[in-house]
């Protein structure tokens, strides 16, 4: 089978006791058929403390209160591990963050970002994300019954323009500008990409919704014109995709995403989602100025579909975190474009458009905003630091159906 790999892949290992968000605490560690058989053959006081772990054998999992796993140690290490060897610890943790997808006709691998080592990882490649393939074994089974390529093929065409274009903005971002704008000084350059960047997104994420509306009317049988490609431009756009409202935002921090026990399970994200309502909270709850149609901003013929807006404290907010940090910007894009590659595929599994592309939209802003608001706090957003929170946001928001499913509801209704 034809492995589609992620270039730097083979580089990850784990660094054990020194992580500072070990994959030991916070999850909820399910065991297979497999695991369970093996646990089970184990005897003396380890066996019994293998039983105790699995609550007598009533369920397949450890760690049902996803607290810490009772087998990691003071120095940050797994027991079982330790005294059995790696091959003996549950196949979740074996394979922990690589992460697989067998589509049949091949299988793609990469690295889950909720590892801090991999988010680490990330930062230093986020503008090198690609795959290199080769022949060889499957690493798991058909993650779909879909036996269409066609149509998968179709997906893959318009994943691949949507990251072309994300690749595209990236490069705007970081670009010099043109000689005229030399001549103007380097601070109103530094001004403007901020806004460049937010219009340009933006626009992008609007054309991105639009597919998965259009191409979900269509699967449904209600848009027979139906064309599969990605649009060139929006339809006319009445909110706003990037940044989100704050309004929307706060409904999603206030979601199940949030729970009074991550203070014990995600102490670190508690603590960002408790930054963050403070930080919404304290905003004026009037718009401070209305903006100029995005063509007079110097966006291109493309962007100018923007209605005028009135700009809030949020997004000025948002503005000056990206001047204070540009390089974030790369981070942004790359960010979408590693979610587009791990779950935009998913619509060949479920068909389901509207909600694969709506929860990147939203991850992509709730990360955003958690940046924001600890730079705001802390007065400084080191590599090391944006790395931490996204390993803690991508843990959380990730792995629960439940909370994803609210996730998509709270923004589709405020796409109504």
């Amino acid at each position: 089978m034809e492995i589609r790999e992620l270039d730097w892949y083979q580089d990850f290992s784990c660094i054990g006791g020194d992580c500072p968000q070990t994959c030991c605490r916070g999850w909820i560690i399910p065991l297979t058929p497999e695991d369970i058989e093996r646990l089970q053959s184990e005897h003396g006081t380890l066996g019994l403390r293998i039983f105790a772990a699995a609550g007598g054998w009533t369920r397949d999992n450890f760690n049902q209160r996803s607290r810490q796993c009772p087998f990691w140690n003071r120095e940050g290490l797994c027991e079982l591990q330790l005294k059995k060897g790696h091959a003996f610890i549950p196949d979740a943790c074996q394979s922990y963050p690589r992460f697989y997808r067998n589509y049949g006709i091949f299988e793609q691998r990469t690295l889950d970002l909720s590892c801090v080592q991999a988010a680490r990882m990330f930062t230093q490649h986020a503008g090198q994300i690609s795959f290199h393939s080769a022949e060889g074994e499957p690493a798991t089974i058909l993650c779909s019954t879909n036996d269409d390529t066609e149509f998968l093929n179709d997906l893959i065409k318009v994943r691949d323009e949507m990251i072309g274009e994300l690749v595209d903005i990236c490069d705007l971002a970081n670009s010099d500008g043109n000689d005229d704008e030399k001549e103007a000084g380097s601070e109103q350059r530094s001004e403007l990409k901020p806004m460049d960047f937010l219009s340009s997104l933006d626009t992008l994420l609007a054309r991105m919704f639009d597919f998965a509306r259009d191409a979900q009317s269509a699967s449904l049988g209600q848009d027979p014109d139906f064309t599969f490609r990605f649009p060139e431009a929006p339809h006319q756009i009445d909110n706003a995709f990037f940044p989100l409202s704050r309004v929307t935002l706060r409904k999603l921090l206030d979601s199940s995403l949030y729970h009074p026990n991550l203070a014990f399970s995600n102490p670190k994200l508690y603590e960002l989602i408790q930054d963050a309502f403070h930080y919404i909270d304290s905003l004026p709850k009037h718009g401070i100025a209305d903006t100029k149609p995005a063509n007079e901003a110097g966006t291109s013929k493309q962007e100018s579909v923007h209605p005028v807006r009135k700009i809030d404290h949020w997004v000025t907010d948002a503005e000056s975190f990206l001047f204070r940090h540009p390089e974030t910007m790369q981070l942004y894009t790359g960010y979408l474009t590693y979610y587009l590659h791990q779950y935009f595929l998913r619509i060949y599994e479920t068909y389901s458009y509207r909600r694969q592309v709506a929860l990147g939209i939203i991850h992509l802003n709730l990360l955003f905003l958690l940046d924001a608001t600890y730079e705001k706090k802390h007065g400084s957003l080191s590599l090391e630091e944006f790395a931490e929170i996204l390993a803690v946001y991508n843990r959380r928001a990730y792995f629960s159906d439940k909370i994803q499913d609210e996730l998509y509801r709270i923004f589709e209704d405020a796409m109504i």
